[in-house]
């Protein structure tokens, strides 16, 4: 990850509900392009002290080969 990103702040929206509870948000589209993600990525993510945390499982599974 690029270092002039590792603290930077977006925001995204909760778009729906699902009846399960969880929660479909929409990301903002500049840290989908900086951060090099794509459809079709695969999504992890932590919730600590009021943030979430989202980690990209493709990305880091593809830079681990």
């Amino acid at each position: 990850m690029p270092k002039n990103l590792v603290n930077k702040t977006y925001f995204g929206e909760v778009i729906e509900v699902l009846p399960s509870g969880d929660g479909v948000i929409e990301l903002d589209p500049e840290m989908i392009k900086s951060l090099g993600w794509e459809v079709g990525d695969i999504l992890d993510y932590e919730t600590k002290d009021g943030k979430i945390y989202i980690t990209n499982l493709t990305r880091k599974n593809n830079e681990s080969k």
